[in-house]
């Protein structure tokens, strides 16, 4: 997944066109496979000339929130990314953050369509089948992710903001540091609900933040259905050494206990029983 708040900086509102024109060319360019883009997500902890003074940022006026207000912004950025995805056909993807309405996909959708238009109409190729995607982010998609589902390409589980978000803990407050658990029994919940969604309704669901980087984290997450982990890069082969150390059944019955558990401390319980039965 390639993020493209960097994109915003060093011009008044942000690059131009035509540098955002270069910025996905190369990046197609220099790569193989399939690219997620995700769209600009300004807000919360991530600020800008457009970011407005408010008392609850992570609350406020941010992800697809902004985008659709600003017009100008977001299709500058759909127009940058189409071109390219007609140059390159079947590789690009794009995803919506911080999405909390099928409203906002349906509108999103909507305007892709439209500069779809406008760029054929002015000779440009273009690829139909761009898949449009969104962020998991907060509880309320996660509950609906089947009616989501419907309406989504794609989903991609923000677990950093989906924690946030569910255990009322603002992430950047070292106060409640303590308090923000990406492995509470209803993190694990809400990621089971989305993934049975997305089996469901035959559309691909990853995940990304740090939660695979963790070994109870990357259990979890294998024995819910995750066959592809986000994570840095110092602790991929932490990782994968240990998921070799195992087998399939011991994941999936560690993520059953995981979304069973009623508290943390049984979670932990029980990754020690089911990875380390002999301490």
């Amino acid at each position: 997944m390639v993020r493209t708040e960097a994109l915003l900086y060093g011009g008044i509102t942000h690059k131009s066109e035509k540098e955002q024109d270069l910025y996905y060319g190369r990046l197609l360019e220099d790569s193989a496979g399939p690219v997620v883009i995700r769209l600009f997500d300004v807000g919360g902890d991530k600020l800008h000339v457009l970011t407005p003074d408010e008392s609850n940022p992570f609350l406020g006026w941010r992800g697809i929130r902004m985008l659709l207000d600003e017009h100008d912004m977001l299709h500058s950025q759909l127009r940058s990314i189409l071109k390219c995805a007609g140059k390159f056909q079947s590789r690009i993807r794009i995803l919506a953050p911080m999405v909390t309405n099928i409203e906002e996909v349906k509108r999103l959708k909507t305007e892709v369509a439209k500069v779809q238009e406008e760029l054929a109409n002015a000779g440009h190729p273009i690829d139909r089948e761009v898949p449009v995607g969104i962020m998991v982010e907060v509880p309320a998609v996660a509950i609906m992710a089947d009616s989501f589902a419907k309406e989504a390409d794609f989903f991609s589980i923000g677990t950093n903001d989906l924690t946030q978000y569910t255990l009322a803990v603002d992430r950047t407050n070292d106060q409640v540091g303590g308090l923000f658990q990406h492995d509470h029994p209803a993190i694990w919940l809400l990621i089971r609900e989305v993934v049975s969604a997305a089996r469901s309704n035959g559309i691909e669901v990853s995940v990304c933040g740090e939660l695979a980087s963790d070994l109870l984290g990357a259990s979890a997450l294998i024995g819910l259905g995750f066959r592809e982990l986000s994570m840095k890069p110092s602790s991929i082969l932490k990782v994968k050494g240990w998921i070799r150390e195992f087998d399939l059944e011991t994941f999936e019955d560690f993520a059953k206990d995981a979304c069973g558990a009623k508290d943390r401390k049984e979670v932990y319980e029980s990754f020690r029983k089911r990875f380390y039965p002999s301490q």
